[in-house]
């Protein structure tokens, strides 16, 4: 009986296993099939595209963090994002949040919901988000806010696709960094 078990057992994690080597094979396959889209759409512009830098669309600014030690600067109502949090399309609710006297009396700025977060520094540059609802963010950040003149979701897919030769803008010694002047100089191609 026991080996009858195991048997079953043995079948049942023989599958699982197929199971999630054909996903993570149709998690490629769609990956590619995205990539090709995103250099489809992006390389073979049709007439009628400009090219325009960030900064010349829409305002950009990098974020700031209330000091650390004034405890009357944080666990408040406002949302304030890390680099580390920057892995989806949207953001999820932040991990920390500052109150509006940790907004007043510091750098941070406060972004209205749609604008697209950023990263700058190191292993989070280019990472991107759009905020979900308003929020601040630190200095790694760079952010863009939405206008009547561009999608945001746009620029988020040029970015992706203009990512591997932004990233070599990067500069520094022990760790590569963009800066806000160089965000707002990518060069966006706009229908």
């Amino acid at each position: 009986e026991q080996q009858r078990i195991v048997a079953i057992l043995d079948q049942a994690f023989a599958d699982i296993e197929k199971a999630r080597a054909n996903a993570e094979k149709n998690l490629k396959n769609a990956r590619e099939l995205f990539d090709s889209y995103l250099q489809q759409v992006f390389s073979q512009r049709g007439e009628g595209w400009e090219k325009f830098s960030l900064g010349n669309i829409t305002d950009v600014s990098s974020g700031g963090t209330p000091t650390k030690s004034t405890k009357e600067y944080w666990n408040g109502s406002m949302p304030w994002y890390s680099s580390g949090e920057l892995n989806k399309l949207f953001t999820k609710p932040s991990k920390e949040m500052i109150t509006d006297k940790g907004l007043k009396e510091s750098n941070a700025k406060l972004f209205p919901a749609g604008s697209l977060l950023i990263g700058m520094y190191d292993t989070a540059a280019l990472k991107m988000s759009l905020l979900d609802r308003e929020g601040c963010f630190n200095q790694a950040i760079a952010g863009v806010k939405p206008n009547d003149k561009v999608n945001l979701v746009f620029i988020y897919h040029t970015i992706n696709f203009l990512k591997p030769e932004l990233l070599l803008l990067r500069r520094g010694v022990r760790q590569k960094n963009l800066n806000q002047s160089k965000i707002k100089s990518i060069l966006i191609g706009l229908p």
